[in-house]
Protein backbone atom coordinates (compact mmCIF):
# COMPACT_ATOMS: atom_id res chain seq x y z
CA UNK A 1 0.00 0.00 0.00
CA UNK A 2 2.96 2.21 0.81
CA UNK A 3 4.80 1.41 -2.43
CA UNK A 4 1.65 2.27 -4.47
CA UNK A 5 1.08 5.24 -2.67
CA UNK A 6 4.38 6.73 -3.64
CA UNK A 7 4.37 5.64 -6.86
CA UNK A 8 1.16 7.95 -7.55
CA UNK A 9 0.00 9.56 -5.02
CA UNK A 10 -2.25 11.70 -6.28
CA UNK A 11 -4.67 8.86 -7.69
CA UNK A 12 -4.10 7.51 -4.46
CA UNK A 13 -5.35 10.53 -2.78
CA UNK A 14 -8.52 10.99 -4.92
CA UNK A 15 -9.31 7.45 -4.23
CA UNK A 16 -9.23 8.05 -0.47
CA UNK A 17 -11.24 11.45 -0.79
CA UNK A 18 -13.95 9.79 -3.02
CA UNK A 19 -14.52 7.10 -0.77
CA UNK A 20 -15.07 9.86 2.15
CA UNK A 21 -16.43 11.79 -0.09
CA UNK A 22 -19.29 8.84 -0.62
CA UNK A 23 -19.14 7.47 2.92
CA UNK A 24 -20.13 11.66 3.88
CA UNK A 25 -22.43 12.49 1.99
CA UNK A 26 -24.30 9.60 2.53
CA UNK A 27 -24.07 9.58 5.88
CA UNK A 28 -25.25 13.31 6.32
CA UNK A 29 -28.19 12.57 4.44
CA UNK A 30 -29.19 9.75 6.40
CA UNK A 31 -28.20 12.07 9.12
CA UNK A 32 -30.65 14.74 7.71
CA UNK A 33 -33.80 12.37 7.26
CA UNK A 34 -33.15 11.27 10.89
CA UNK A 35 -33.53 15.17 12.55
CA UNK A 36 -36.26 15.69 9.97
CA UNK A 37 -38.34 12.25 10.99
CA UNK A 38 -37.52 13.56 14.41
CA UNK A 39 -39.03 16.88 13.56
CA UNK A 40 -42.01 14.85 12.20
CA UNK A 41 -42.09 13.05 15.63
CA UNK A 42 -42.13 15.63 17.61
CA UNK A 43 -44.82 17.51 15.82
CA UNK A 44 -46.82 14.57 16.28
CA UNK A 45 -46.21 14.31 19.69
CA UNK A 46 -47.74 17.91 19.83
CA UNK A 47 -50.01 17.95 16.92
CA UNK A 48 -53.75 19.13 17.55
CA UNK A 49 -56.92 19.64 15.74
CA UNK A 50 -59.04 22.53 16.06
CA UNK A 51 -62.76 21.96 15.30
CA UNK A 52 -64.49 25.52 14.42
CA UNK A 53 -68.28 25.16 15.62
CA UNK A 54 -71.28 26.58 13.74
CA UNK A 55 -72.33 29.92 15.23
CA UNK A 56 -75.86 28.76 15.41
CA UNK A 57 -74.97 25.73 18.26
CA UNK A 58 -75.66 26.81 21.58
CA UNK A 59 -73.30 26.26 24.44
CA UNK A 60 -74.99 22.70 25.88
CA UNK A 61 -74.50 21.83 21.91
CA UNK A 62 -70.83 22.48 22.79
CA UNK A 63 -70.62 20.25 25.39
CA UNK A 64 -72.55 17.73 23.52
CA UNK A 65 -70.14 17.79 20.40
CA UNK A 66 -66.90 17.57 22.85
CA UNK A 67 -68.08 14.32 24.50
CA UNK A 68 -68.56 13.06 20.70
CA UNK A 69 -65.11 14.08 19.68
CA UNK A 70 -63.79 12.58 22.86
CA UNK A 71 -65.04 9.15 22.31
CA UNK A 72 -63.30 8.90 18.88
CA UNK A 73 -60.34 7.00 18.61
CA UNK A 74 -57.24 8.32 18.23
CA UNK A 75 -58.47 11.42 20.41
CA UNK A 76 -56.35 12.07 23.69
CA UNK A 77 -58.51 14.97 24.69
CA UNK A 78 -60.51 18.02 23.99
CA UNK A 79 -61.37 21.57 25.01
CA UNK A 80 -63.87 24.41 24.40
CA UNK A 81 -62.81 27.20 23.39
CA UNK A 82 -65.30 29.90 23.77
CA UNK A 83 -65.40 33.13 21.56
CA UNK A 84 -64.60 35.50 25.29
CA UNK A 85 -61.86 32.74 26.06
CA UNK A 86 -59.90 33.13 22.35
CA UNK A 87 -59.65 37.14 22.50
CA UNK A 88 -58.44 36.89 26.71
CA UNK A 89 -55.58 34.74 25.19
CA UNK A 90 -54.97 36.93 21.82
CA UNK A 91 -54.56 39.69 24.24
CA UNK A 92 -52.54 37.70 26.78
CA UNK A 93 -49.80 37.55 23.65
CA UNK A 94 -48.61 41.00 24.71
CA UNK A 95 -49.48 44.77 23.78
CA UNK A 96 -49.84 44.78 19.88
CA UNK A 97 -51.86 42.02 19.93
CA UNK A 98 -53.98 43.10 22.80
CA UNK A 99 -54.41 46.36 20.07
CA UNK A 100 -55.74 44.58 17.56
CA UNK A 101 -58.81 42.71 19.58
CA UNK A 102 -59.60 45.97 20.94
CA UNK A 103 -63.11 46.96 20.39
CA UNK A 104 -63.69 43.43 18.82
CA UNK A 105 -67.33 41.82 19.83
CA UNK A 106 -67.24 38.29 20.79
CA UNK A 107 -69.96 37.60 18.78
CA UNK A 108 -68.04 38.29 15.52
CA UNK A 109 -65.61 35.23 16.41
CA UNK A 110 -66.94 31.01 16.46
CA UNK A 111 -66.33 29.24 19.50
CA UNK A 112 -63.95 25.78 18.84
CA UNK A 113 -62.92 22.82 20.59
CA UNK A 114 -59.09 22.22 20.84
CA UNK A 115 -58.28 18.39 20.14
CA UNK A 116 -54.97 16.94 21.71
CA UNK A 117 -54.58 13.86 19.49
CA UNK A 118 -52.51 11.00 20.77
CA UNK A 119 -49.35 10.34 19.41
CA UNK A 120 -49.63 7.33 16.80
CA UNK A 121 -51.28 10.17 15.30
CA UNK A 122 -47.92 11.07 13.37
CA UNK A 123 -48.64 10.20 9.76
CA UNK A 124 -50.51 12.42 7.30
CA UNK A 125 -53.64 9.74 6.42
CA UNK A 126 -54.11 9.13 9.80
CA UNK A 127 -54.23 12.85 10.80
CA UNK A 128 -56.86 13.23 7.13
CA UNK A 129 -59.26 10.65 8.50
CA UNK A 130 -58.93 11.68 11.92
CA UNK A 131 -59.72 15.13 11.02
CA UNK A 132 -62.69 14.06 8.14
CA UNK A 133 -64.19 11.80 10.84
CA UNK A 134 -64.42 15.17 13.45
CA UNK A 135 -65.73 17.42 10.83
CA UNK A 136 -68.46 15.20 9.99
CA UNK A 137 -69.75 15.64 13.38
CA UNK A 138 -73.10 17.54 12.84
CA UNK A 139 -72.32 21.08 14.52
CA UNK A 140 -68.73 21.14 12.80
CA UNK A 141 -68.00 23.72 9.98
CA UNK A 142 -64.35 23.53 9.34
CA UNK A 143 -60.92 21.27 11.33
CA UNK A 144 -57.98 22.96 10.98
CA UNK A 145 -55.20 19.98 11.38
CA UNK A 146 -51.90 21.80 10.39
CA UNK A 147 -52.17 19.92 7.35
CA UNK A 148 -49.46 22.50 5.44
CA UNK A 149 -46.79 21.89 8.37
CA UNK A 150 -47.54 18.21 7.95
CA UNK A 151 -47.21 17.96 3.86
CA UNK A 152 -44.09 20.18 4.34
CA UNK A 153 -42.01 17.73 6.19
CA UNK A 154 -43.28 14.88 4.54
CA UNK A 155 -42.28 16.43 1.28
CA UNK A 156 -39.01 17.05 2.60
CA UNK A 157 -38.04 13.44 4.15
CA UNK A 158 -39.81 12.13 0.54
CA UNK A 159 -37.02 14.53 -1.10
CA UNK A 160 -34.12 13.66 0.71
CA UNK A 161 -34.22 10.31 0.48
CA UNK A 162 -34.17 10.44 -3.68
CA UNK A 163 -31.64 12.93 -3.05
CA UNK A 164 -29.70 10.51 -0.81
CA UNK A 165 -30.34 7.34 -3.31
CA UNK A 166 -29.26 9.83 -6.35
CA UNK A 167 -26.25 10.82 -4.65
CA UNK A 168 -25.42 7.55 -3.25
CA UNK A 169 -25.58 5.90 -7.43
CA UNK A 170 -23.44 9.08 -8.04
CA UNK A 171 -20.52 8.67 -5.96
CA UNK A 172 -20.65 4.52 -6.08
CA UNK A 173 -20.39 5.45 -9.92
CA UNK A 174 -17.32 7.27 -9.35
CA UNK A 175 -15.90 5.20 -6.61
CA UNK A 176 -16.13 1.95 -9.06
CA UNK A 177 -14.43 4.03 -12.22
CA UNK A 178 -11.32 5.46 -9.77
CA UNK A 179 -10.96 2.30 -7.86
CA UNK A 180 -11.26 0.19 -11.24
CA UNK A 181 -8.41 2.73 -12.84
CA UNK A 182 -6.69 2.55 -9.66
CA UNK A 183 -5.96 -1.42 -10.09
CA UNK A 184 -5.73 -0.71 -13.57
CA UNK A 185 -2.20 1.40 -12.93
CA UNK A 186 -1.29 -0.68 -10.18
CA UNK A 187 -1.20 -3.76 -12.48
CA UNK A 188 0.43 -2.07 -15.73
CA UNK A 189 3.02 -0.41 -12.77
CA UNK A 190 3.68 -3.95 -11.64
CA UNK A 191 3.74 -5.83 -14.34
CA UNK A 192 7.38 -6.93 -14.62
CA UNK A 193 6.82 -8.34 -10.82
CA UNK A 194 3.25 -9.89 -11.61
CA UNK A 195 5.10 -11.71 -14.81
CA UNK A 196 7.99 -13.01 -12.62
CA UNK A 197 5.31 -14.30 -10.05
CA UNK A 198 3.83 -16.53 -13.12
CA UNK A 199 7.17 -17.91 -14.38
CA UNK A 200 7.79 -18.98 -11.15
CA UNK A 201 4.47 -20.74 -10.62
CA UNK A 202 2.38 -18.26 -8.61
CA UNK A 203 -1.44 -18.91 -8.73
CA UNK A 204 -4.05 -16.22 -9.91
CA UNK A 205 -4.81 -15.81 -6.09
CA UNK A 206 -1.26 -15.14 -5.05
CA UNK A 207 -0.56 -12.42 -7.30
CA UNK A 208 -4.49 -10.51 -6.55
CA UNK A 209 -4.49 -10.43 -2.78
CA UNK A 210 -2.03 -7.40 -2.29
CA UNK A 211 -4.23 -5.54 -4.32
CA UNK A 212 -7.43 -6.57 -2.57
CA UNK A 213 -5.69 -5.41 0.73
CA UNK A 214 -4.80 -2.60 -1.34
CA UNK A 215 -8.11 -1.39 -1.12
CA UNK A 216 -9.36 -2.48 1.81
CA UNK A 217 -6.90 -0.03 3.46
CA UNK A 218 -8.18 2.63 1.13
CA UNK A 219 -11.48 1.72 1.75
CA UNK A 220 -10.84 1.80 5.61
CA UNK A 221 -9.21 4.83 5.20
CA UNK A 222 -11.55 6.74 3.00
CA UNK A 223 -14.13 5.35 4.94
CA UNK A 224 -12.72 6.65 8.75
CA UNK A 225 -12.21 10.21 7.18
CA UNK A 226 -15.80 10.16 5.69
CA UNK A 227 -17.60 9.13 9.11
CA UNK A 228 -14.86 11.61 10.97
CA UNK A 229 -16.20 14.62 9.04
CA UNK A 230 -19.81 13.52 9.79
CA UNK A 231 -19.32 13.17 13.27
CA UNK A 232 -17.70 16.64 13.69
CA UNK A 233 -20.69 17.99 11.16
CA UNK A 234 -23.15 16.15 13.78
CA UNK A 235 -21.39 18.00 17.08
CA UNK A 236 -21.13 21.67 14.98
CA UNK A 237 -23.00 22.06 11.70
CA UNK A 238 -26.75 20.30 12.82
CA UNK A 239 -27.31 22.17 15.97
CA UNK A 240 -26.84 25.49 13.42
CA UNK A 241 -28.92 23.90 10.78
CA UNK A 242 -31.63 22.32 12.85
CA UNK A 243 -33.25 25.43 13.47
CA UNK A 244 -33.06 26.60 10.06
CA UNK A 245 -34.98 23.49 9.09
CA UNK A 246 -37.97 24.63 11.48
CA UNK A 247 -37.64 28.21 10.04
CA UNK A 248 -38.35 26.81 6.60
CA UNK A 249 -40.96 24.01 7.71
CA UNK A 250 -42.94 26.81 9.28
Amino acid sequence: VMRSSRNAPLLSALTIATLASGALVIGSTAMAIRNVEGLTAAWGRHASIVAILDDNTSDKQWELIRKKIDSIDGVEESVVVTPIEAIERFRARGPNAAALVEGVQEQLLPATIEIRVTEGFVDLSAMVHLASVIGSIRGIVEVDYGREELDRLHALIGFLRMAGIGLGGLIALCVAIIVANTIKLALYARRDEIEILRLVGATAWFVRIPFVLEGLVWGLVGGALGVGLMWLSEIFLMPQLAPRISEVID
